[in-house]
């Protein structure tokens, strides 16, 4: 039975009219070049049929050139606004919620795919139990970032994420293959709308920014569902962040730290939580506290002030998920390798254009 991908790539924006004129090119090429592959090859018709596509931009309440750029630049984008900045997530939100197609490509203004990217991040949703599937992500120089490859562990009570072996920029990829991870950069991720919708989207509780992208993939997992790593997606983001760009260092540590904090809170089973993870922060803030680090106590006390939020949070997520974060972490140990399609291998890598 053939599988009919539809898609819709939701690119949020906030005074990115640079990075608009810059990316969406490559946008339109990735698009174009899905389509041609899916008409070309005999061995994807068989299995796969491509219905229909759009681009749709939300502007957050830009006070730059960015809507005239879309206007005048690329009359077959679609353009969503915000009449008040609201932030990351409301603008992601607000773009799934126009978008008329199952499959969401998220991707940030500051982030080109290659031309031959959709076709094996989009490939995998044949399979019905996959929620979303994100690339291999290169720097400017070209070299892998770490964000791209999310394998968890929990050490002393916390939740970290594993180094892995990354090759130098412009060299081989073989290492690296198609593998289950924790979760899928919101900079660049293809995942499912109904799932993202009945998930309930990126937890509000972590607005403006950071984590809700981690947050949300623990969700998936805990309610069954898998996010894969395809390393052959290739996207290209220039790491200097366009948060950077409008908020304090202070603000962005704060909010980063409190952040990290309420996601351990949520979804820590009890136990690590009490024997562990509070025994760590004790010790942690003792640190802090020598080394005079106010914003690790801001974003500390900024938590606090949440906490009735957070563990009614954690109480309907235990109520709807019946896996732990231990058991979901267990469970990509376990299989670390997914099961690629063996027809469905289009040219791709860090040598890709």
């Amino acid at each position: 039975m053939k599988q009919n991908i539809s898609f819709s790539v939701v690119i949020p924006n906030y005074n990115g009219a640079d990075l608009l004129a810059k990316n969406i090119p490559f946008v339109e090429q990735a698009v174009l070049y899905f389509r041609e592959e899916i008409s070309r090859r005999s061995d994807l018709k068989q299995i796969l049929s491509f219905n229909s596509s759009e681009i749709i931009v939300v502007d957050d309440c830009s006070t730059d050139d960015s809507l005239d750029i879309l206007r005048t630049s690329f009359p077959g984008v679609t353009v969503a606004t915000h009449s008040e900045n609201k932030g990351y997530s409301d603008a992601v939100y607000t773009g799934i919620l126009r978008a008329k197609n199952e499959i969401i490509i998220l991707l940030n203004s500051d982030v080109a795919p290659n031309k031959n990217a959709l076709l094996p991040l989009l490939s995998h949703f044949v399979h019905q139990d996959v929620f979303a599937t994100s690339p291999l992500i290169l720097d400017e120089s070209g070299a892998p970032i770490k964000v791209s490859l999310n394998l968890p562990l929990l050490r002393r009570g916390k939740l970290e994420l594993s180094e892995w072996r990354r090759p130098r920029a412009s060299g081989p990829a073989d290492n690296l293959c198609t593998r289950f991870h924790l979760f899928g950069s919101g900079g660049s991720v293809a995942l499912r709308r109904e799932v993202f919708l009945k998930l309930g989207g990126f937890t509000p509780l972590f607005r403006p920014f950071y984590y809700e992208d981690m947050e949300l993939g623990i969700k998936a997992w805990r309610a069954g569902w898998k996010i894969l790593f395809e390393p052959k997606s290739v996207v290209v983001h220039p790491q200097g962040s366009t948060i950077r760009k409008h908020n304090s260092r202070t603000k962005i540590k704060a909010v980063m730290q409190r952040n990290r904090l309420m996601m351990h809170w949520i979804h820590l089973p009890i136990a690590d939580l009490v024997t562990a993870h509070c025994p760590y922060l004790v010790l942690r803030y003792v640190e802090h506290t020598l080394k005079i680090n106010f914003i690790a106590w801001k974003g500390l006390f900024m938590a606090i002030v949440k906490i009735p939020d957070v563990f009614a949070e954690r109480k309907n997520i235990k109520k709807a998920y019946t896996k732990s974060l231990r058991a979901v972490i267990d469970a990509i140990k376990r299989e670390p390798i997914a099961s690629p399609m063996d027809c469905l291998d289009p040219p791709g890598g860090l040598d890709s254009d």
